[in-house]
């Protein structure tokens, strides 16, 4: 395979990888926040006397949860599957040396799957154990505390205390027959807030649950954010990589290691063009308007004003005077 083509297809395979791997973490960590947030809800009901339908709804909410988070989480792993595949495709063009039949270190995925072959899988054994299995059993695990509390209230019944008049009744007789007076009195009040309130139980667990979800919105728009800055990071330096090796190996365009480096710099502009800042693209432009050279001053200018945009757009306020700027990227010029 083409060296060029590989590290484009080797780029577009470990990002594809990373990202459903990471997003499906990420789920899963939401999940057990929802899904803790539920079952401490169901506790404070119980514990407060609650309505038994609320709590029994409840608990199917949570089953029901456990199950759509499963079948999210299966295809999450089909698709970090996918990338692992492509991955262990790249790693075959390569004739690596084997050692026994080991696949080589650098061909990661196939290492791991070798090493890991035959060893047990036993919860309760030393051995290879997937996170796709711990994660199943952790959805199992609710889906069960669901069911128990849906059904627990409905099992359960409390022997509601006597009548006040029969436990008058049960009393000992007097030693004397001297009458007593009999005192009507009231039975205990309890404090005001020992008064099951179901509705303010459910409404504190609605704004937990909210503020859950408000969380893993703003969090997951972070890291779309920094993944974005990720891109647009590679896409500058892998330009201005390619601008090194043309300066520095001078390839002829016409020889085959001046067409991958070419393939490699339209690549680079091409990403540029996708994820780049506003003002990045444009001095790009300008410097491609004067030339894409360094034979003049404006030249030289332009391009160090290209590289200064790039540099603001991926580490924000940092700046630098663009002279100094100059002399690290082009040297300084003998006047």
């Amino acid at each position: 395979m083409d060296p060029v083509k590989e590290q484009i297809f080797r780029t577009y395979a470990w990002a594809y990888f990373s990202f459903h791997a990471d997003q499906r973490m990420k789920t899963f960590n939401f999940f057990l926040v929802v899904a803790g947030l539920l079952v401490g809800g169901i506790v404070t009901l119980m514990r407060d006397s609650g309505n038994t339908w609320i709590i029994a709804t409840l608990g199917f909410a949570l089953s029901m949860l456990c199950l759509l988070f499963w079948h999210l989480d299966h295809r999450n792993h089909v698709l970090v599957r996918n990338g692992e595949a492509a991955i262990k495709f790249l790693d075959s063009q390569h004739e690596l040396p084997t050692t026994a039949d080991v696949p080589h270190v650098l061909c990661i995925f196939a290492h791991d799957d070798f090493k890991r072959r035959g060893e047990s899988r036993s919860l309760f054994r030393k051995g290879y154990f997937s996170y796709s299995k711990v994660i199943r059993y952790v959805y199992g695990l609710f889906a069960f505390l669901g069911i128990f509390f849906a059904v627990l209230p409905f099992v359960t019944t409390k022997q509601p205390p006597p009548p006040l008049a029969v436990q008058i009744q049960n009393l000992p007789a007097p030693a004397t027959p001297t009458p007593v007076p009999i005192v009507q009195s009231t039975p205990p009040q309890p404090p005001p807030f020992a008064t099951p309130n179901p509705t303010t139980a459910v409404f504190s667990l609605i704004g937990l649950v909210v503020g859950a979800v408000l969380q893993f919105l703003f969090t997951r728009h972070l890291d779309n954010k920094k993944h974005q800055r990720d891109l647009r990071a590679k896409a500058y330096a892998d330009y201005l990589q390619c601008v090194s090796e043309h300066a520095n190996l001078g390839h002829q365009k016409s020889s085959t290691e001046g067409r991958q480096l070419g393939a490699k710099t339209a690549d680079a502009k091409c990403r540029i063009s996708l994820y780049g800042a506003p003002a990045v693209i444009s001095a790009f432009a300008t410097f491609e308007r004067l030339g894409a050279t360094m034979n003049t001053n404006g030249q030289r200018g332009a391009f160090t004003d290209m590289v200064a945009k790039m540099r603001h757009d991926v580490l924000g306020s940092s700046s630098v005077a663009q002279a100094d700027l100059e002399a690290v990227l082009l040297g300084v010029v003998e006047t």
